[in-house]
């Protein structure tokens, strides 16, 4: 019985993932329609991907279907603009690591707070207020 609860899926998923790999096909049929009736396209899709592979797919179709090849001088700024906006692996371990350190130095005030800074602020004020006592005395 269990087994049956974690593998349902509700229906409204189901018509939701059929719609979405439909629009996927359509939309797959029209570029194979595009890339068949300018067989060029092919050949700079092909192109594309073999001098700039690092890029999106969706970039280097996108630019194979508007007959960019990978000589065409408005590659070199799309090849810039898609760096530009990637970030490398060290950019984004370094940026972990100042995460990790401002992380710990908050983790590290907090905890001051709590086991020391709070228990000497009530000791204090409860040696203020005793004294206040003890002068009210005489």
């Amino acid at each position: 019985m269990a087994e049956i609860r974690w593998w349902w899926q509700s229906p409204v998923q189901d018509e939701i993932e059929e719609t979405q790999q439909n629009s996927r096909i359509d939309q797959a049929k029209v570029i194979q329609g595009m890339i068949e009736s300018a067989p060029q396209t092919a050949t700079n899709l092909q192109g594309l991907v073999r001098e700039h592979f690092y890029l999106p797919k969706d970039v280097l179709v996108g630019a194979s279907l508007m007959n960019l090849t990978a000589q065409s001088p408005e590659i070199g700024t799309i090849v810039e603009r898609w760096l530009d906006s990637e970030k490398t692996w060290w950019d984004r371990v370094k940026s972990v690591g100042r995460g990790t350190i401002r992380t710990a130095f908050t983790a590290f005030d907090s905890v001051q707070d709590e086991i020391v800074k709070k228990p000497v602020l009530a000791y204090q004020k409860y040696l203020n207020q005793k004294n206040i006592e003890t002068v009210k005395e005489y």
